[in-house]
């Protein structure tokens, strides 16, 4: 069985990835790249949390 973590759990996971994110994007700015850069880390980092996601939950 899998245990199930208490609702502060998500809530601070979510704030935790939210802020990682938001962070990211202000460090790049200081670099100075591209929107178009900044959007491909993003999404590249969301796909990867999607694919890690759907990898732990598939059967085997």
């Amino acid at each position: 069985m899998i245990p199930r973590p208490e609702s502060g759990a998500y809530a601070g996971a979510t704030m935790m990835i939210l802020t990682q994110i938001a962070m990211t994007a202000i460090h790049m700015r200081a670099h100075h790249p591209t929107l178009t850069a900044v959007g491909i880390v993003i999404g590249l980092h969301v796909a990867a949390l999607y694919l890690l996601l759907t990898a732990h939950r598939c059967p085997r």
